[in-house]
């Protein structure tokens, strides 16, 4: 049986909003697994029921394909769980989410190599009116996750993805001081094997194809 299966074994095995979506423990998401399909930014975005400690949430997930500004073919991929308890129809999905999180890929044509970035940001205003919110830690558990499906596109691009974390990026500055920050990342991204550049302000890791995922 798969573990997406066994996580929703005693719950139904499916999620409240979407029943056709398999209900997945949060310690047992694999972002790599999804099948991630080409939609608009988060028009007919899939879904999957996501169970933290208990409490169910819908995990919307969505990817887009097009050149950036000086031509390099851009993958992104985005992230977001959703409380079901927000039943406000007018607000569009990505307004619903608690949290979200996005990966860029960077494919230089004419370079042997690719480049990743990623973010992620708390959505206030759904917090304050969801009647469930993440258990605390939740965000950088999914965090991990989305190293480790950064480290799965090297195989995936058959080439090189140098991945660069900066400390505190644009509006998480709104939500926590760079201590915090340190505190919260800087251990995850040492076990990752990523190496700190710049005085800590970013951090750094190339990933190879078949890099391992760190345990």
């Amino acid at each position: 049986m798969s573990r997406a299966k066994e996580a929703g074994s005693g719950v139904g095995g499916r999620s409240e909003r979407h029943p056709d979506s398999l209900l997945v423990n949060l310690e047992n998401l694999d972002l790599a697994s999804l099948p991630w399909q080409q939609k608009g930014r988060w028009s007919g975005a899939g879904a999957v029921g996501l169970l933290v400690t208990g409490e169910k949430f819908t995990l919307l997930y969505t990817k887009t394909t097009e050149p950036d500004n000086v031509g390099n073919e851009c993958e992104r991929f985005f992230v977001a769980p959703e409380a079901t308890a927000i039943q406000d129809s007018s607000m569009r999905n990505e307004h619903k989410s608690l949290l979200w999180m996005r990966v860029e890929f960077f494919k230089p044509p004419k370079l042997p190599g690719a480049s990743a970035s990623t973010a992620i940001f708390r959505n206030e205003k759904s917090r304050k009116i969801a009647t469930v919110d993440l258990p605390k830690g939740t965000g950088v558990i999914l965090y991990e996750k989305l190293l480790n499906f950064v480290a799965t596109a090297a195989n995936r691009f058959d080439k090189p993805v140098r991945h660069q974390v900066t400390r505190v990026p644009g509006m998480a500055e709104r939500i926590m001081t760079k201590a915090q920050w340190d505190k919260i990342f800087s251990p995850l991204l040492t076990k990752h094997g990523y190496r700190s550049t710049n005085n800590g302000d970013t951090w750094e890791k190339t990933y190879q194809p078949d890099t391992p995922l760190a345990k």
